[in-house]
């Protein structure tokens, strides 16, 4: 054999992992590439981190709303110490 049998897997690796990037850019829609765009498949992380983000996106705007509110009436201050006694 002319190369190390490690020389070659690592070879046909980075052939396999540009093809599939290739595919996976075509089914992106990526029409020029370009060393820095990557594309990769989402897998459950990534579907939990944009939930996360959702989420957390979702109570800091109800924070500024409640915080905006209290601010801007006084009254409704009252209203929400006397909801949420501590």
């Amino acid at each position: 054999m002319r190369y190390k049998p490690i020389l070659m897997t690592r070879i046909e690796e980075e052939e396999r992992q540009l093809k599939e990037n290739l595919l996976l850019s075509e089914e992106a829609g990526v029409i020029r590439s370009a060393d820095n765009i990557v594309v990769k498949k989402k897998n459950a992380g990534d579907y939990i981190q944009e939930i996360s983000n959702i989420f957390f996106s979702a109570v800091f705007l109800m924070l500024v709303f409640v915080g905006l509110l209290v601010l801007l009436n006084p009254t409704s201050r009252e209203i929400l110490l006397n909801i949420f006694t501590f």
